[in-house]
């Protein structure tokens, strides 16, 4: 399942200045902001990560947007710690209230395949170039998916 993990790194490291962005809009009494930093800091361990990720997603006024990028970087960290299911739900829920996330699905894509899920996988990738049909490194996944 490592081969996992460079797939969902990308996607978070897509959507970096995206999370930066966003999280100047929370109120600066949000705890959101607060474990922000935290949720989505290089330097921190995964397990803190984790941790301040989970204590954003109480705060019930975060934006869907917002609170799908934070879904994003919690599985992020969840894959890094070999824990696919629970970074698998994370990509569900982000995707959810994100549905368009190229990086995301791509993600999503990747993990379907590795279990087996090939419908799965190729629907993710359909998703990600309807969104963006110039999106080139899904058309090579989707290639890989087939083969």
């Amino acid at each position: 399942m490592t081969a996992l993990r460079p797939i969902v790194a990308t996607a978070l490291s897509r959507l970096t200045s995206a999370i930066l962005g966003a999280l100047i809009f929370l109120t600066p009494s949000s705890p959101a902001q607060s474990q922000g930093a935290a949720c989505f800091s290089s330097s921190a361990t995964f397990e803190t990560r984790i941790e301040a990720c989970t204590e954003s997603l109480k705060d019930t006024s975060l934006q869907p947007g917002i609170r799908a990028l934070v879904f994003f970087a919690r599985a992020s960290a969840f894959n890094e710690l070999s824990e696919t299911e629970r970074a698998l739900a994370d990509l569900n829920s982000g995707l959810a209230l994100s549905p368009g996330d190229t990086p995301a699905l791509l993600a999503r894509a990747h993990m379907k395949e590795v279990r087996g899920d090939i419908s799965g996988a190729e629907a993710d990738v359909t998703a990600a170039l309807t969104v963006d049909a110039k999106l080139g490194e899904a058309y090579v996944q989707r290639a890989a998916i087939r083969f």
